[in-house]
């Protein structure tokens, strides 16, 4: 989706300039927040203090399992169908209610 809205923003805006900056999982404004950029195209949730926010698509939310794990079998997995596995972690700095999305974050 990047690509192709920066290319449609750029035909509808030419005189603005455009200048991709990536950031990592602890900060989901991407900068916004504190001032480092205008605009961030992130995913949610996350504290919306001091921030606008439009939605612009829904995407559903997927699950990477090992083809001979249980949930790999299921039509569609639910969060308890997976609630005893391994997660990643977000740090403890990550903004609470990204870090607390990982349903398994508060349980190891």
């Amino acid at each position: 989706m990047g690509p192709d809205l920066i290319d449609l923003f750029r035909a509808r805006h030419p005189g603005v300039a455009i200048r991709v900056v990536e950031g990592d999982l602890t900060d989901p404004t991407a900068g916004v927040v504190l001032g480092r950029v205008d605009v961030a195209l992130t995913r949610g949730p996350f504290q919306a203090s001091g921030v606008a926010i439009a939605e612009i698509r829904r995407d559903p939310v997927g699950v990477v399992v090992r083809t001979t794990g249980p949930p790999a079998s299921l039509d569609r997995v639910h969060v308890d169908d997976v609630r005893d596995r391994r997660w990643f972690r977000l740090p403890g700095t990550a903004d609470p209610l990204r870090r607390d999305y990982c349903p398994a974050a508060g349980a190891r």
